[in-house]
């Protein structure tokens, strides 16, 4: 059975390829499409699948790794029966749904889009068609990769991801001159059925096949259901969001998403530390060993916040730059390089504080504590409406991304001050408070500095900052990875 500092660094190391294979593909994207109306199109007519993916598959896989740790532990063919019934029903499930969304495009599209022309209207409805098949992938895979990690295969876990991007860029250039923005979604589909297949297949000794049994997942669907009307409330906030970016000029929705995407790249590294840090976090909570609990909680949100905080000021330092180089070529233009740098900046404090939202919410689901989730879920559609509203006017689509901030600020330290209580203290106020001090002045001292010597005196400096910031864990994977290296 593989640790987590092992799966901590084979994850790392996959996820440095895929994000870098990724990064082209979203140069590519960029270059081939910049951020015309049918991109626009495009992108909307994917949100209904992946808000559908984590409205159910996203809050069942969470709620599944606690039942199925526990099964792994006490019951191992249990763990394996339920394994194979739950891909098996959520596959089922999702079936249903994408033959709706076939057969109501256009009144979906509306949902996520009423400011949209008739034109544009039609355009993404039709396109919605096709997203249809790719929510079914997308499901599975979701709950495949929770399976996954929840039985530590870490390895086979960030092996299979790799394919995505191996299989969606080429697909994403050899179409694209004949499906135009549609080839987005062909390569989005190809990509994610073939790590599917390679997860099936490198997952299927851990499932027993046999006749689908429903009362066999009941328990997690029962653990799930809160957490489902949780996200189906929460995922009322970006249907909002479209809708006020919608009423915008064209391109202010692609500039959302390639922000969002951007740092994705980022993220996706101290997502690391939280998605393995869950298994054990599971298994605490299961052997009711709070202190341990406790002390995972600490780590997590030390590390992760120890990296991402350097990322994250580095790039609100030098924006344009940093999307310039990337992406400004072919149909990106300038204009474009504007429209996302001001909605990266707007993301900025929502991309900071993920990790720690997101181990909180970890502990509170495997506690079974998930009222409290549904609270402030209710409470976030209202505020976050109101910075929209607030917001849009003066800053346009970069105020509806700071309203996205502002609003997991608040539900952050709502379920910071519960968890508290529940626990005890686990976040080192001390070293996240020094590291946002160093880091606040530095980029005080990179934005007042310009021309080509704001690129390399202030990418050296950041580099250094977060050299410093993370150096302990570093020295930890460079050491565990010498120590694999020799083993072998």
């Amino acid at each position: 059975m593989q640790s987590i500092a092992a799966g901590t660094i084979y994850i790392s190391l996959f996820t440095l390829i895929s994000k870098l294979l990724g990064l082209v593909r979203n140069i590519l994207t960029a270059s081939l499409f910049g951020t015309s109306w049918r991109l626009d199109a495009v992108f909307i007519a994917m949100k209904p699948a992946s808000l559908a993916v984590s409205l159910f598959a996203g809050a069942l896989a969470s709620a599944l790794v606690p039942v199925y740790v526990d099964k792994r532990l006490h019951d191992e063919e249990g763990a394996k029966e339920l394994a194979w019934n739950t891909i098996f029903w959520t596959a089922v499930i999702y079936a249903v749904i994408s033959i709706i969304f076939f057969i109501f495009p256009s009144q979906t599209v509306k949902l996520f889009a009423p400011g949209f022309s008739k034109e544009v209207l039609e355009y993404a409805a039709r396109k919605l068609k096709y997203v249809a098949l790719l929510m079914i992938i997308m499901a599975v895979q979701t709950v495949l990769g929770s399976l996954m990690r929840s039985a530590r295969n870490f390895f086979q876990y960030g092996f299979s991801m790799i394919f995505y991007n191996v299989v969606a860029i080429p697909v994403l250039v050899m179409t694209a001159k004949n499906f135009g923005e549609a080839a987005y979604i062909l390569s989005t589909i190809t990509g994610q059925f073939i790590v599917v297949l390679m997860m099936a297949v490198l997952f299927v000794r851990h499932m027993k096949i046999s006749k689908p049994s429903f009362s066999t997942v009941s328990e997690t669907l029962k653990r799930s259901s809160l957490l489902t009307t949780s996200s189906a409330i929460a995922s009322i906030n970006p249907i909002v969001d479209n809708a006020f970016a919608s009423m915008l000029p064209s391109g202010r929705i692609s500039s959302l998403n390639y922000a969002l995407l951007l740092l994705g790249q980022f993220q996706a590294f101290v997502g690391i530390f939280v998605a393995n840090a869950y298994t054990e976090l599971a298994e605490h909570t299961s052997t009711k060993k709070a202190d341990l609990a406790r002390e995972r909680m600490r780590k997590t949100a030390e590390s992760s916040s120890k990296i991402i905080l350097p990322l994250v000021l580095w790039l609100i330092a030098m924006p344009e730059f940093f999307i310039g180089i990337l992406l400004e070529r072919g149909n990106f233009t300038i204009q474009s390089t504007h429209l996302v740098s001001s909605a990266i900046i707007g993301y900025s404090l929502l991309t900071v504080i993920a990790p720690i939202s997101s181990s909180i919410n970890q502990f509170l689901i495997a506690t079974n504590r998930l009222r409290i989730i549904l609270y402030i879920s209710s409470t976030g559609i209202f505020l976050n409406a109101f910075f929209d509203w607030i917001l849009m006017k003066p800053l346009a689509h970069a105020g509806i991304a700071l309203s996205s901030s502002l609003v997991a600020i608040v539900s952050t330290v709502i379920r910071y001050l519960y968890t508290k209580r529940a626990l005890g203290e686990f976040i080192p106020w001390g070293i996240l408070l020094s590291r946002t001090v160093v880091g606040t002045a530095l980029l005080l001292v990179v934005w007042n500095m310009s021309g080509f010597g704001k690129i390399i005196v202030g990418s050296t400096l950041f580099f250094i900052f977060l050299l410093w910031s993370a150096r302990d864990e570093f020295r930890t994977i460079l050491k565990k990875a010498r120590f694999r290296i020799k083993r072998r």
